[in-house]
């Protein structure tokens, strides 16, 4: 978003063309701080001890047009380190955007209040494992996704890392379209393809061994659904105590169920024992 944003300028290759991810205190309901970043945020997810959060980013071409935000065979997701920010806020080392009284800091990439991990292509949905072991950055253009060892994200903020790309610990090929990823608790992902029309089922330990070279089949299952779903929740997944009884598949369209005539029909959500 070029700014100011008040329509005097439309140039996003200027570095005055940033977008914003912004924190808000949970307890006051309150915009605690925004972060400066490159390219367009879409999804995000924290880890388990608030030390880190992390967004996946597309159109890290800065276009304006869609072939030109698919340009780029990876875009990345970017590791944001909390304490490292709060740190910056609390020293004076930030600024404020027009009237607002909300800290800004700039987490473009090089900033140390940052790290920026290439991942493929365009990626979408952001899941923190249930185990806090993983990021999944969903390649929505690629048929893969990017599993984020947070255990390295340490090492990689001390600058131990030649290649950011050090910290992924898998990058499985899935399928068509993965957007969101969710778990059982017993090691398994389950990602929502949305060209394929399905649910795959797999094995993150596997996909960790087969990246390693090993000859080993992580993909357990792949059930098909109506249609073209995004999202998906697994009971408890959300926390550290998923129970892997119950899968929730939020299917965006209700296509040739119905007569494509008068108004649009209710989206389908189907539950997966």
């Amino acid at each position: 978003i070029p700014h100011p944003h008040d329509g005097t300028t439309f140039d996003l290759q200027s570095k005055n063309s940033y977008t914003l991810f912004n924190v808000i205190d949970a307890e006051k309901m309150e915009m605690a701080f925004q972060v400066i970043v490159d390219g367009n945020l879409d999804n995000t997810d924290a880890d388990y001890t608030g030390t880190y959060a992390a967004a996946t980013c597309y159109n890290s071409e800065k276009a304006y047009d869609l072939g030109g935000m698919m340009r780029n065979e990876r875009d990345w997701v970017v590791i944001f380190n909390i304490p490292r920010i709060e740190a910056a806020i609390k020293a004076g080392k930030f600024e404020t955007l027009g009237d607002s009284k909300v800290p800004v800091v700039d987490g473009r990439e090089g900033s140390e209040l940052t790290r920026y991990i290439p991942v493929p292509k365009n990626p979408h949905g952001c899941n923190t494992s249930s185990d806090g072991k993983y990021f999944i950055a969903n390649g929505k253009l690629s048929p893969t996704v990017s599993m984020i060892e947070i255990a390295k994200l340490d090492d990689l903020f001390a600058g131990k890392f030649k290649d950011p790309r050090e910290v992924i610990a898998a990058e499985p090929e899935l399928g068509l379209g993965p957007l969101h990823t969710t778990f059982d608790g017993r090691g398994n992902a389950y990602t929502t393809l949305f060209i394929d029309s399905q649910v795959v089922k797999w094995n993150m330990a596997d996909a960790v061994r087969a990246y390693n070279g090993e000859k080993v089949d992580y993909i357990k299952q792949k059930l098909d659904v109506q249609y073209q779903p995004g999202h998906i929740h697994a009971s408890l997944t959300e926390t550290s105590e998923a129970d892997g009884k119950w899968l929730v598949a939020l299917c965006k369209f209700s296509k040739d169920r119905f007569l494509p005539t008068g108004p649009l029909h209710p989206e389908n959500e189907q539950l997966i024992d």
